[in-house]
């Protein structure tokens, strides 16, 4: 706590040195001052700018929103609020909260100085002794921090400088400023003097980003450009920037995104924060022609890379679907992975092919489904056996490029081989045997499993963990469902008859629905509350009071999203967090 609250006097205090050198006095610098932008005021040369436009909204919406209220009343929140640290901290954010509500913040790193700025821009109302309102809040923030100290004026075109330690800031007109380079306070205060022949808004790269982030003339409460061409020529990227990837899940999930910061000039930033939502956005130019062949698993013919629409099917908790062609991505194994992974994919792949009748596993299977994936989690609904601890049911559902009598037969003799290793592992963990048989649904085949039930010994209220799966897989037409019960996949089978061959403009998206989410919560309160006795040593009440509370703060919290899109010269990541409304 200790450093968070040095760090948090640092922020608020200065980011560096100010030591000005004698120049011609200007004429009323505050009315100079107060004409000024912060895109005006700082350099060209600046590689990261973070603007905060609308400050009110991080504390009316955040601190404010019930949800909020609902963490500020926990006992550990109390607690901390109440002791030493945490008064003073308060202070701090109190006094942020008042000296920028009405105005902007603005954070900013020069390459050409290697400085940075701190510039806050009060609102005119609260003008009037600004200087003497911040020297002494910074004064007692030192005192506070063990640092008693008196500061001293000293005088830079008519404008009162002043240091601490090797920081310093000064106030002119409407703005506060803060710098941690000599070099760089000159050039800031200048142009906040006299304008600048140079200033951001000159950067075209600067001003290409803002008009990303804007929706007409408004921008997000918060939003940041930065430079990662400059990043990744310092070399600070290259321990995900690698020539070979060591991890196939890496790859699959995040390949086209490495290979887009590979590229990419710089990157942008936003946070939209309102009543009943929060969302937070990244985005880069995008050049499809740069990317590889070898990473076009990731993107289609298009070099944009669409999802399927989603198969939603009654209480889903969360759905996943993307667009990667697998068998793409293993076809150059050699050139996307390290020897080591492409050895062991190797070998691995032998193994995999004995589970189709020797079929080539990369070609023959992979290369015959289509790059859509769907993963589906849903919430069970029990009926002979009741599980202790109620797990979500899982699918992954696929579609064959072709749909033929041969290809599902050995679908179902791998699905089958799969069940019987189950079953071995499962006799000598001294599990119950999983019973097989096979089902016609909707038209569809459906191989399906369930754990033998013994009325003697299984508790029907209380089951084993293993009661949560009765494995099925489903084939409809060219639909191939891999469900982790048998209700689910029946479901699905039942979403992919009404479905179409629809494609989103995502590449990948995710979406949680946390209403579903609270109910299983709620399904499993005895669990979480025996867990908490066990893992925090808590009584039963203590444990109860701490999950209702869990429970109780979810309910603010409708579900989330996640989206990944590429479009003819823009790659974005987008994800929102939707809250519940509130009167």
């Amino acid at each position: 706590m200790k450093r968070t609250f040095s760090a948090l006097i640092a922020i608020a205090v200065c980011l560096g040195q100010v030591g000005f050198s004698p120049a011609t006095h200007a004429a009323e610098p505050a009315k100079a001052a107060a004409s000024r932008t912060a895109e005006q005021i700082l350099p060209a040369s600046t590689v990261l700018y973070v603007e905060v436009t609308r400050p009110q909204d991080l504390f009316q919406h955040v601190l404010n929103h019930p949800l909020g209220k609902q963490l500020q009343s926990t006992p550990q929140y109390q607690a901390f609020v109440n002791s030493e640290e945490g008064k003073k901290v308060k202070n701090i954010v109190d006094y942020i909260e008042f000296i920028s509500t009405g105005g902007s913040v603005h954070l900013a790193v020069d390459a050409k100085s290697f400085g940075a700025a701190l510039l806050v821009k009060v609102d005119a109302a609260k003008q009037k002794g600004l200087e003497k309102r911040v020297v002494d809040f910074v004064e007692k923030s030192l005192a506070d921090a063990g640092n008693d100290v008196k500061l001293e004026p000293n005088n830079y075109r008519g404008i009162n400088t002043y240091r601490v330690d090797k920081g310093g800031f000064c106030t002119v007109g409407p703005w506060i400023v803060f710098i941690n380079n000599r070099d760089f306070g000159k050039t800031l205060l200048d142009n906040l003097l006299d304008g600048s022949n140079a200033p951001l808004t000159a950067n075209k790269e600067y001003t290409t980003a803002k008009k990303q982030v804007a929706t007409g003339s408004s921008l997000p409460t918060v939003w940041a450009y930065g430079k990662i061409s400059l990043i990744r020529s310092m070399g600070l990227m290259n321990a995900i920037l690698k020539d070979k990837s060591d991890n196939i899940g890496l790859e699959f999930i995040a390949g086209g995104v490495l290979e887009t910061l590979r590229h990419t000039p710089y990157v942008t930033a936003s946070i939209d924060i309102k009543a009943d939502a929060l969302s937070v956005s990244l985005a880069t130019p995008f050049d499809s022609k740069k990317i590889p062949s070898t990473r076009m698993f990731y993107f289609s013919s298009d070099r944009k890379g669409s999802a399927s629409k989603e198969l939603r099917p009654e209480g889903t908790l969360l759905t996943i679907t993307t667009h990667r062609d697998a068998a793409g991505m293993f076809r150059a194994i050699d050139e996307l992975f390290t020897e080591n992974v492409a050895a062991e994919f190797t070998k691995g792949e032998s193994q995999l092919s004995t589970f189709f009748g020797g079929r080539d596993f990369v070609d023959d299977i992979l290369g015959n489904i289509r790059p859509q994936i769907q993963i589906i989690a849903a919430r069970q609904k029990y009926t002979a056996v009741t599980p202790a601890i109620k797990y979500p049911a899982g699918a992954m559902v696929v579609r064959l490029k072709k749909a033929d009598e041969l290809t599902q037969a050995q679908f179902k003799s791998a699905f089958m081989s799969l069940m019987s290793i189950i079953n071995l592992d499962g006799m000598n963990k001294g599990r119950s045997m999983l019973l097989l048989d096979i089902e016609k649904h909707n038209g569809a085949n459906v191989y399906t499993s369930k754990y033998s039930v013994d009325p003697e010994t299984t508790k029907k209220d209380a089951a084993e963990e293993h009661y949560n799966f009765s494995p099925t897989m489903a084939v409809y037409k060219d639909w191939i469902i891999v469900s982790s019960t048998n209700q689910l996949a029946k479901q699905l089978v039942d979403e992919a008859k009404k479905s179409s061959d629809e494609l989103i403009k995502s590449n990948t998206r995710i979406q949680l629905d946390a209403k579903i989410g609270h109910q299983m919560l709620v399904d499993n309160r005895e669990q979480l509350i025996a867990n908490n006795q066990i893992e925090k040593g808590h009584s039963r009440t203590a444990a109860a009071n701490e999950i209702d509370w869990l429970l109780a703060a979810l309910k603010y919290v409708k579900g989330a999203d996640i989206d990944l899109s590429f479009t003819d010269d823009t790659a974005r990541l987008s994800a929102t967090i939707k809250l519940a409304e509130t009167k």
